[in-house]
């Protein structure tokens, strides 16, 4: 009988229990709390970090919205990030504010210039430039016939070495194209003539090939922009880390106007400046094998 009573009392206990929780469900699945909800709350909560800390995708949204700002109806706009301009870009925008000029060698006979260069030294780490110029010096002798034109000839030699033999390039004289060069090369230890030919050139302008001379010219009217000044000097892009520069009044036609121009090549770009004072050579041509300049 004992027993019987405590069993019912369980039972009535459990009911209770059994309606207090069907109850409580009931209620959160009112108020959209019940398990359906709490799934979604839970899958919600799965990637969420540790209290007190931010998940990058939270940081990003807060970034965001730094920048965004309100449109005056009140929806959010990104605001555009701020854009510099290239060092090519200022170039080519400053060069654009220059004057221009268009240039021609201009010679005569007899005419005679010396260009300090500084060769590349590809078997140095880091192909490192030569630590003293080589001097060559240019000498108009007159005219020849080259490929059936008319052409200058401009003699080039060593005066500090007496084992290089002079070489002669054959320049155009009407579209100033390089069409030939004459040279000779100690080949088995005897001295071998040998003969190249560039032809007319496209009026672009020209590089030599097949010598260690640096002779590059633009071609007849060829349209550079015009700087003034040794400042134009010290704003040009022409320097190199570690390179060689001589100081601006060192160099033929110093304080005066420049005129700057480029050349293709079969190695790459040559820039150049030329003197308006002195049109026969360029105070300055720089490629990636050699740096030549005239000086004073």
């Amino acid at each position: 009988m004992m027993c019987r009573k405590r069993l019912s009392i369980v039972l009535a206990v459990a009911a209770g229990a059994g309606l207090f929780v069907a109850t409580s469900v009931a209620m959160r699945r009112k108020s959209g709390k019940g398990p359906e909800s709490g799934q979604e709350s839970a899958a919600s909560h799965r990637g969420r970090p540790e209290s007190g800390r931010d998940s990058e995708v939270d940081r990003r949204n807060r970034g965001v919205a730094k920048l965004t700002s309100a449109d005056p109806n009140g929806i959010p706009t990104r605001r555009p990030p701020t854009s510099f301009p290239t060092p090519s870009e200022v170039l080519e925008s400053s060069k654009s504010e220059r004057p221009t000029r268009a240039l021609s060698p201009s010679w005569k006979e007899g005419d005679e210039w010396i260009v300090h260069t500084w060769l590349r030294q590809m078997h140095q780490p880091r192909g490192g430039w030569s630590k003293e110029p080589i001097r060559f010096r240019y000498r108009v002798k007159g005219l020849a016939r080259f490929d059936g034109a008319d052409c200058r000839k401009v003699v080039v030699d060593l005066p500090d070495a007496a084992d290089f033999r002079p070489e002669t390039f054959f320049v155009d004289g009407r579209s100033y194209a390089l069409r030939g060069l004459a040279r000779t090369s100690r080949e088995k230890g005897e001295w071998v003539p040998r003969t190249h030919h560039f032809g007319p050139g496209d009026g672009k302008g020209s590089s030599a090939r097949n010598t260690s001379v640096p002779f590059d010219l633009p071609g007849a009217g060829t349209v550079g922009t015009v700087s003034a000044g040794d400042d134009a000097f010290t704003t040009l892009r022409f320097s190199e880390p570690g390179a060689p520069r001589p100081t601006p009044d060192h160099l033929v036609g110093a304080g005066g106007e420049y005129t700057e121009i480029t050349i293709a090549s079969i190695d790459g770009t040559i820039r150049q400046r030329w003197a308006a004072e002195d049109s026969r050579w360029p105070v300055e041509s720089v490629s990636n094998e050699a740096r030549s300049y005239r000086l004073r």
